[in-house]
């Protein structure tokens, strides 16, 4: 059984729909493609993920739960609306956020750098009050990639 070796919890702005998580190595030269275009909600190219809020509903932002792991992570797909997992390697580890117009965070976020890592996400829309733009909740969850 793996173990969760870290995990924080921050929140980020939802910007035209969409966010991204960023390793520091990035130099935004290599951003991948808007998830909506390719019929997906998330896509990725080292170093970047870009994630999409594909709801008729649209959020201001979301909380999101960083994990790391030191295997497959535990995950119920049960209480999320959507889930996805995909490889991504991340030359810095050092994780930030950006929401578009709306900013965002530089090393919110640090995985041992040099890594691929499995990266399994899931959304999920939260309710809200009737005066209030609902907001989103995402899991992040980061295990090592299987060898090759």
């Amino acid at each position: 059984m793996a173990a969760l070796l870290e995990h924080t919890e921050l929140y980020v702005d939802v910007d035209y729909r969409l966010f991204a998580m960023i390793d520091d190595s990035n130099d935004r030269r290599d951003v991948p493609p808007a998830p909506r275009g390719l019929g997906r909600w998330v896509s990725a190219t080292p170093g970047y993920v870009l994630i999409e809020d594909i709801d008729d509903v649209v959020v201001l932002g979301c909380d999101i739960r960083l994990e790391t792991w030191d295997g497959p992570p535990d995950f119920d797909p049960d209480d999320w609306d959507r889930t996805d997992v995909i490889e991504v390697s991340f030359a810095s580890g050092i994780l930030g956020f950006a929401s578009g117009t709306a900013g965002g965070s530089a090393d919110a976020y640090r995985l041992p750098p040099g890594r691929r890592w499995q990266v399994r996400l899931a959304w999920r829309t939260e309710p809200a009050d009737p005066d209030e733009l609902p907001t989103a909740s995402v899991l992040i969850q980061f295990g090592p990639a299987e060898p090759n």
